[in-house]
């Protein structure tokens, strides 16, 4: 279970693009192309109104074209952000050129 899905922004976000990789789960992120939210920090993907996971573990994800989604970011366990957690769980591991950046950085600023 590998690909991409693209989320168009709506609201605070409406000029945005998500553009989501994932194999077996969301891994790595980007935000009109930039490089975004990545592992070993989690990506979940629910309905908006309804909080129900959107897996990729279905028949074909086109089931879930024009719903309302929410994107939420979770913050990896401390033993995921060392320097071996990132070597084995991190972006490069899955072949990107992607630096890892903590969660927070990202959208705390």
């Amino acid at each position: 279970m590998w690909g991409n899905i693209i989320i168009q922004g709506t609201e605070d976000y409406k000029e945005h693009e998500l553009n989501v990789w994932y194999k077996n789960e969301y891994l790595v992120s980007w935000m009109d192309a930039k490089p975004y939210v990545t592992c070993p920090d989690s990506i979940c993907i629910v309905e908006k109104h309804k909080c129900y996971g959107i897996s990729v573990w279905i028949r074909d994800l086109k089931e879930h074209l024009g719903k309302e989604v929410a994107v939420v970011g979770i913050k990896a366990a401390q033993l995921w952000r060392t320097a071996r957690g990132i070597e084995l769980f991190g972006p490069k591991h899955f072949g990107y050129d992607i630096e890892y950046t903590t969660l927070e950085k990202l959208i705390c600023k």
